[in-house]
């Protein structure tokens, strides 16, 4: 996934309208990609994401990013250069999720207008 900031846009404050991405490393890379964040200076919590253990940061911008440890190595060819080791690597996408006032109101226009299914949800205050 690639997004691009824009300097000349106020800053926001993370809540309604913010979507988060959910990278997947491999299940047992959390205590490794704990270390390595916080050694990078990175403020980190911990979550749980439909079962799964799961670390939260945000990037420079405040943008809220996760990773949790549900990943397998089907389908996934691992980057040769990377800086980080293999059985650490992220692996794909674990899900995404969006910040909404009244889910109810956005879940009608995704399902009609987009097509996507609700496979599960979880409360805001299990962060």
């Amino acid at each position: 996934m690639t997004f691009f900031g824009w300097p000349s846009w106020p800053k926001r404050t993370a809540g309604s309208g913010q979507v988060t991405t959910v990278h997947s490393p491999c299940e047992g890379s959390l205590d490794y990609w704990n270390s390595r964040l916080r050694k990078l200076g990175m403020s980190l919590k911990r979550t749980s994401r439909f079962g799964n253990e799961g670390i939260v940061l945000a990037d420079p911008d405040g943008i809220e990013l996760e990773l949790v440890g549900d990943a397998s190595d089907e389908r996934w060819v691992p980057w040769k250069d990377s800086p980080v080791d293999q059985d650490h690597a992220i692996r794909g996408f674990h899900s995404v999720t969006m910040t909404v006032p009244n889910p109810r109101r956005r879940s009608i226009s995704w399902s009609t207008t987009m097509r996507f299914t609700r496979p599960a949800t979880r409360p805001a205050d299990s962060v």
